[in-house]
């Protein structure tokens, strides 16, 4: 390690090494890894860095980057753990020199790691995931596997009170069909008082191509005002964000901010408008 490194060295060199979510620690860093995690990371192991691309590539020196250690199976893709179909482990594929190997994780194998590690080494070039799908399929099994709890009764209530303002925030839903998904955090996060009232946190997540078009980004913040408009005349039900800042593209979702945001899937039927997706939410 290369602890003397001036921290402003050290943030250069993790934007130079152009680490991404999803990346593969390298083989050189085995001896480095397990002296932070422990002895059991051997060469049958990989270290997976799970922090969101945004985040690496606008690093701060006070910093962790965010991994999962897997272990290399030896056996062909086990169709009971892939796919997200266990909570507690998951098997993906990665390319070892254009050849597919069977890697399996276990939910507790999440570490912390130092920024500097990623000054030092750049992502294993040899060995990544086989495709973009692995690592979708990480994140959100990850992202399920932390999110917070179910919403408080008192705030479902909040939303049921008025049948009037319900239908009304199904409609303005419905013109949300460029918007897959919709998060939300609550303060505070629990039961409260009828007097008492929800500061209500909440992101419109678009597709990044989607986003990428000016005239789609306004029509979803054409519809997302509408929504809001709606949402703020509950009763306890505070919502202080302008719409400009509750949307953001997939790309730019961090997943620090869907561990402490919870999907909203209340409206996600809604919002799918192609059968395949509709398919999609109800598995």
């Amino acid at each position: 390690m290369q602890d003397e490194t001036p921290e402003s060295d050290i943030e250069a060199l993790v934007k130079a090494n152009k680490w991404r979510q999803g990346d593969l620690l390298p083989a050189e860093a085995q001896d480095a890894i397990a002296t932070l995690v422990g002895p059991s990371f051997t060469d049958q192991h990989l270290g997976i860095v799970v922090t969101h691309s945004c985040d690496l590539d606008r690093p701060d020196s006070a910093f962790t980057v965010e991994i999962v250690v897997a272990s290399i199976t030896g056996k062909k893709l086990n169709g009971s753990v892939a796919h997200s179909r266990s909570r507690k482990k998951l098997q993906i594929e990665v390319l070892f020199d254009d050849a597919k190997q069977a890697i399996e994780i276990r939910a507790s194998d999440r570490y912390e790691l130092p920024l500097e590690m990623f000054a030092q080494f750049a992502p294993d070039r040899t060995r990544i995931l086989a495709d973009d799908l692995q690592r979708e399929i990480l994140v959100e099994w990850l992202v399920a596997r932390y999110a917070r709890p179910g919403f408080p009764n008192a705030f479902e209530q909040r939303l049921g009170s008025d049948k009037k303002k319900v239908e009304a925030l199904k409609v303005a839903a419905e013109r949300l069909h460029l918007i897959p998904r919709i998060y939300v955090g609550l303060t505070p996060w629990e039961e409260i008082k009828e007097d008492q009232s929800y500061l209500v946190e909440i992101f419109f997540v678009m597709n990044q191509e989607d986003f990428k078009g000016v005239e789609k980004r306004k029509e979803a913040l054409a519809a997302i005002s509408g929504f809001l408009q709606v949402l703020r005349q509950f009763p306890g039900i505070i919502v202080e964000q302008d719409e400009n800042d509750t949307l953001r593209s997939d790309d730019d979702f961090t997943l620090y901010e869907t561990r402490k945001l919870r999907r909203w899937q209340r409206f996600d039927f809604i919002s799918f408008k192609e059968p395949e997706h509709i398919r999609e939410n109800n598995d």
